[in-house]
């Protein structure tokens, strides 16, 4: 079919009749507002951070109460209670000692012992009286010292608690920083979309007034030519131009002259691509692992940091806590040094009890003086030790515990220290994240663009008028024109967090997001597992992943379940640690602690098997010392009787030979008494004359004495039988003396 020729003045007329007809209806037709949105909902990741700073803000700094407490507690070392319940229990135990003695003299002695009581236990309860009074001195001098490591080591757990919860309240300022900055990155990259979409919608609306204008210009271009004057090839090249500006006015120009008004018009291509590159799995990635760090985020030593931060505030009662467990912790010592003290009074009593029987003393006061003197000495050499090693102890549990403190205080800040490096790694990841989705966002984009520019310029070759400008080099003006329309405001604009702020980053407060599972991410290991899950919904093997991880939920539940009362015996040590099922997440650390405790059970069974064989090795060792203390104390009886035996038969003997003085005294005495009797003349005893005067005879008695003569028969007699008798007496004298001297021998 032959092409038409068209006059170039049929052309311009049908044009303008064209022109005329579309510009009256558009002139009449009402303005279409844009139907989609313009501005970006608020992120999940911004209501998440604005939360956070909500309960930040709520709570207040962390560990508050714990510096509270420590700013409260008072720095009094060992107060008088504390020396008062030491005093109480040094001095009931020396007591104690003192009864225990004291029964066993009763048990020895008898009635003999209880006239010795009141002064026996008087001295040792004076004595104690007195160590005591210097233990307290004691404890007196030593306090100073105390109550300044005390005061050392609270102002250094003040400042280490205080710059953990600097150090916590920084984690979670920069997760919401973190948050805030990524909320801030996916407006922009929806607002860029959004602008994008109602640009292109401004576009398709606003093209019949671009294609009017168009055409309008051409015309006008055309007003000056005059067909009559003009050369016939000008006309021809200028009605070639005029057919190409009806086409892309979208007249065909294919069909009769006539049919140009009523024929459909041929749309020119609207651009169908991507404008703008939507959030990237890898920016979405980032988001996610962002928004479900949980505030409440335990590193691998919180445990550890938690129980150390603890054990700092509890320890504003050490002294109390040192002084309370005393007792129990030296029972040991203190039974060591009874022991010590019961062989010693054993031994000690046995050698007096020798002596004062081999000396035939045995039960008098001699040997009773001695007996509790010596008890007395031991009782306080054994009170005095006791004193020494409750000081000893004291200081020691007081100096340990301060000391362990002070350990702890360097732990926390270790901790702390881990802490944040281990938060900072898992927000560098998250960013490393963020910034390969933003390279892959950045490309995709640049290519966008590119294919839009390519649009624009074989859309611009098909106008007279872009075309012409685009010849003219007037580019801004031509086809980038329609780029600047749809891309407006973000040319030389980045999208990275450094420069956020250069974004169209506003969004609505009255459409939100929908908020994801929040705090799945509670630990390093949460962290692992959910990028790697992330990561691999990312690679198309999400499905068989959910399997195998709901398979690993289950065992992992059953684990759980085997684990409860371990975890149980845990949260009674820990009874500020509320949300332990947080843990139970994570495989590794049940296993740990399963471990653990089967460890702890296998100790625990080894220190109970010690234990027992420890408990009969001391029953049998009591049983072996009881069996000797009944021998020594069955042979120290049997060596009583066998004295006592020798004792009475000593006795007896003695008693007989007393007797048999006494007889032999008595009969002497008697026959010398009658001796002195019979030797009475007129009333004078001659014999008692002749020991005073022993040098004259009784016939000089008789005579000077007497006064009588000497030789009459009567007298004669009288002087023989003296002189008979004399000797007789004397003899008898001392006969009765020597039995008198033997019978006071044996009294």
């Amino acid at each position: 079919m032959a092409k038409q020729y068209i006059p170039f003045d049929q052309i311009r007329d049908k044009a303008r009749q064209l022109l005329i007809r579309d510009s009256g209806r558009l002139s009449t037709s009402n303005y279409t507002p844009y139907p989609g949105k313009t501005l970006a909902p608020m992120s999940s990741l911004t209501q998440r951070a604005r939360g956070l700073e909500e309960r930040r803000t709520a709570k207040g700094m962390p560990y508050t109460n714990d510096l509270n407490t420590l700013a409260n507690a008072p720095i009094e070392g060992i107060n008088e209670g504390n020396i008062n319940q030491l005093q109480d229990f040094t001095y009931d135990t020396a007591n104690r000692g003192l009864e225990t003695v004291s029964d066993r003299l009763r048990n020895q002695f008898g009635n003999n012992f209880n006239r010795y009581y009141d002064s026996f236990r008087n001295n040792v309860d004076r004595n104690n009286q007195l160590k005591t009074n210097e233990f307290q001195s004691d404890l007196n001098t030593l306090n100073p010292e105390i109550k300044k490591l005390q005061g050392k080591k609270s102002r250094f757990a003040f400042e280490a608690i205080s710059e953990s919860g600097k150090n916590k309240y920084n984690r979670e300022k920069a997760l919401i920083d973190s948050l805030n900055k990524y909320g801030e990155q996916k407006h922009g990259i929806v607002n860029k979309g959004l602008t994008a979409e109602k640009a292109r919608f401004d576009a398709e609306v606003n093209e019949p007034y671009g294609r009017i204008e168009n055409l309008n210009s051409v015309l006008n271009s055309m007003d000056g030519i005059d067909s009559s004057t003009s050369h016939p090839d000008v006309l021809d090249l200028q009605g070639k131009q005029l057919i190409k500006a009806l086409q892309a006015y979208g007249v065909d120009v294919g069909k009769p002259v006539d049919q140009w008004m009523t024929a459909p018009r041929t749309n020119l291509p609207v651009y169908q691509g991507k404008l703008v590159e939507p959030v990237n799995d890898e920016l979405a990635k980032s988001y996610e692992l962002a928004e479900n760090i949980s505030p409440f985020y335990k590193d691998k030593n919180y445990l550890d940091r938690k129980l150390a931060r603890k054990s700092l505030v509890d320890g504003t009662n050490s002294v109390n806590n040192v002084v309370n467990s005393l007792p129990e912790n030296i029972r040991p010592k203190f039974e060591s040094l009874d022991e010590e003290a019961k062989k010693k009074a054993i031994s000690d009593l046995t050698a007096l009890n020798s002596r004062y029987i081999k000396q035939g003393m045995y039960g008098s006061n001699s040997h009773l003086k001695s007996v509790t003197n010596r008890m007395q000495d031991l009782l306080s050499a054994t009170g005095e030790s006791k004193l020494k090693a409750v000081k000893e102890d004291l200081v020691r549990g007081i100096a340990d515990k301060e000391y362990s403190d002070l350990n702890n205080i360097d732990k926390l800040t270790q901790y702390d220290q881990l802490a944040n490096n281990e938060f900072g790694k898992v927000l560098d990841d998250v960013k490393r994240s963020n910034l390969k989705g933003l390279e892959k966002w950045k490309n995709a984009q640049e290519n966008n663009e590119q294919l839009y520019k390519s649009y624009q310029a074989e859309k611009g070759g098909m106008n007279p008028k872009l075309l012409t400008n685009a010849r003219n080099s007037v580019y801004e003006g031509g086809v980038n024109s329609g780029i600047n329309t749809i891309f407006n405001h973000f040319n030389n604009q980045g999208i990275d967090l450094s420069s956020i702020s250069d974004l169209q980053n506003r969004y609505s407060e009255m459409e939100k997001e929908r908020t994801s599972n929040l705090d799945k991410i509670k630990s390093l290991e949460d962290y692992k597992l959910q990028a790697e899950e992330l990561s691999k919904k990312n690679m198309g093997e999400y499905d068989n992943e959910k399997n195998q991880r709901l398979k690993l939920g289950i065992e992992r539940d059953e684990l759980n379940n085997k684990l409860q009362n371990e975890i149980a015996a845990r949260i009674n040590l820990e009874q500020d640690l509320k949300k332990r099922a947080e843990l139970q997440n994570q495989q590794k650390v049940l296993r740990e602690r399963e471990e653990n405790a089967n460890r702890l059970r296998v100790e625990q069974e080894q220190r109970q098997e010690e234990a027992r064989i420890a408990e009969e090795n001391r029953q049998a060792e009591l049983r072996r010392v009881e069996n000797q203390r009944r021998q020594e104390e069955a042979r120290i009886a049997e060596e009583n009787r066998q004295a006592e035996e020798n004792r009475i038969s000593e006795n007896v003997r003695i008693a007989n030979l007393k007797k048999t003085e006494l007889d032999r005294y008595l009969k002497s005495a008697t026959l010398r008494d009658k001796l002195y009797n019979d030797s009475a003349v007129n009333g004078v005893n001659a014999f008692s004359w002749y020991e005073q005067n022993p040098t004259h005879g009784f016939k000089w008695f008789l005579e000077n004495v007497l006064k009588v003569p000497s030789n009459t028969p009567d007298n004669k007699r009288i002087i023989a039988r003296l002189n008979k008798n004399l000797p007789l007496y004397l003899e008898e004298i001392k006969r009765a003396n020597y039995f008198q001297n033997r019978y006071n021998t044996y009294k």
